[in-house]
């Protein structure tokens, strides 16, 4: 892939999120004011609970990414056609379980909840978005995967921005008319179906030679695809049981407050995971062909992308308490400012993000059965803290519970991908999460002493570039040095 390629790619997804990052926080405001915070905690848990029902993939997406990248580095097409045929046969049986999963969750979950919203709303929300996901499966996952794989992530980004923006702007026509929340679940439907005939246009014009994604054909096992399922597992519930807990045990307006935090801090994870989704594939192509030569590139990498996600989370820890103070006024039947929040969240979000290079390179690496067993733990580290911290704690302890899992897990994956595959010590990548967090925490113990007032978003704006700047210039310089120190050691 050329410069253009992989410019094109982080661009899009840069600009696509950034967009719908507004967007989403102006629908989430209209379902908040319009709804009130039940309706708004009970779309997070539902979206929480799809997580889970989603492991249903098994794993398919990561196998199919990691199994393309050798043939289409090689431009192998007989073996594309074979891992493209393996995971569209698997999707479409994944669609089936999915669907009766689906089901069931739909007549379960509204019998747990205390709440005033319906059984026939509740159901209903469920039913129409396992249907949307169902839909993805059966004609859209294989062909996102295949951009992926080759490069053309910008495509999925944009594919992704449109029907974004469709679905945000149904849902603030919703909003507007005040009409039954249910309705938000069905636009999925409509928009998923608009997303198919795009890809389908798409392949048919301008990648006719790849016509045969859409086809059943040779089959074969998907390498490590049930190890990949495990790990997926240990994601999901790193990552989607804080909703559920909170719902069952706290009630839905607890749950809306973590929604709301979760709803910037998810959203700046998301643009940077795609910024990440759109290069990631240097990292597949490089330990393919180059291992003698990857340690460098992983590095360079590594020390780009987390310098990146120190800045992005570091200013968000100073300017996420203003921006809920605006979001939610007018809001009264729960307590949104919280400030011991703020850094809870932000630690979940930098140490998650310190284990995402060397994950990667566990995949590229096919360690996944390897480290089954690590994934694991860390789940359930996550679910046990998690349950018994929130009878003590309430939200703050599912936080923790977070937190703990991923003090074991980080410390895990940086260790494991530097002994066990780069055959190396990993105190070089210690040193340099080490110079980040104690930038992050002079910044922190800083943002005390400056105290952020704020009433309208004109001004929130003025103080997030103002600090944006300052923060920026600090990371980028230490990391530069530290990098440039780091390089010039022996590989």
């Amino acid at each position: 892939m050329n410069k253009k390629g992989i410019l094109n790619n982080t661009i899009s997804s840069i600009v696509s999120y950034g967009i719908l990052l507004i967007v989403s926080i102006v629908s989430s405001k209209l379902i908040l004011v319009t709804y009130g915070s039940e309706a708004n905690g009970l779309l997070s848990s539902v979206n929480q609970l799809f997580s889970y029902i989603a492991l249903l993939e098994a794993g398919i997406g990561t196998a199919t990414v990691t199994a393309l990248y050798r043939p289409i580095a090689d431009a192998d097409s007989t073996s594309i056609k074979e891992v493209l045929a393996s995971s569209n046969h698997y999707y479409r049986i994944s669609a089936k379980w999915y669907f009766i999963c689906m089901l069931i969750v739909a007549a379960v979950w509204p019998l747990l909840l205390e709440t005033e919203i319906s059984y026939i709303a509740i159901f209903g929300i469920i039913f129409f978005q396992g249907v949307s996901g169902v839909i993805t499966y059966w004609y859209t996952s294989t062909v996102v995967n295949y951009l992926m794989a080759s490069g053309k992530n910008y495509i999925n980004n944009y594919v992704h921005l449109a029907s974004s923006l469709l679905t945000y702007g149904l849902k603030i026509i919703i909003c507007l008319t005040q009409q039954d929340i249910i309705f938000m679940a069905l636009a999925l439907v409509v928009v998923n179906c608009l997303k198919c005939l795009i890809y389908y246009v798409y392949l048919k014009w301008s990648c006719p030679e790849y016509a045969y994604i859409g086809i059943t054909g040779s089959k074969k096992e998907l390498k490590q695809r049930n190890s990949f399922l495990i790990h997926e597992i240990s994601g999901v519930v790193f990552s989607s049981t804080d909703t559920i807990i909170l719902s069952v045990f706290c009630g839905l307006k607890e749950a809306s407050v973590y929604a709301v935090y979760a709803l910037v801090l998810n959203a700046l994870r998301m643009i940077i995971g795609q910024a990440f989704n759109s290069t990631n594939f240097i990292l597949g192509n490089s330990y393919s062909k180059d291992q003698k030569n990857y340690p460098l590139t992983h590095d360079k990498y590594n020390g780009v992308y987390t310098c990146v996600v120190f800045i992005v989370f570091t200013i968000a820890y100073w300017m996420i308490l203003p921006f809920i103070g605006i979001y939610t006024q007018g809001v009264t039947d729960a307590n949104y400012l919280d400030p011991k929040l703020p850094i809870l969240f932000v630690l979940i979000e930098v140490l998650s993000a310190c284990r995402i290079v060397d994950g990667q390179l566990i995949k590229n690496a096919y360690h996944s059965k390897q480290t089954l067993s690590h994934s694991i733990i860390e789940a359930a580290i996550n679910l046990v803290v998690s349950l018994v911290a929130v009878q003590f704690l309430g939200i703050y302890g599912v936080l923790l519970g977070t937190i703990v899992a991923l003090l074991y897990r980080v410390n895990d994956i940086i260790f494991y991908a530097n002994t066990k595959i780069l055959k190396r010590s990993p105190l070089r990548e210690y040193g340099m999460y080490a110079l980040n967090f104690a930038l992050f925490t002079v910044c922190v113990c800083v943002s005390r002493y400056i105290p952020i007032a704020v009433n309208t978003y004109l001004q929130w704006i003025g103080y997030a570039v103002g600090i944006g700047i300052v923060v920026s210039v600090v990371f980028v310089v230490a990391n530069f040095i530290f990098l440039r120190c780091m390089l010039r050691a022996k590989y």
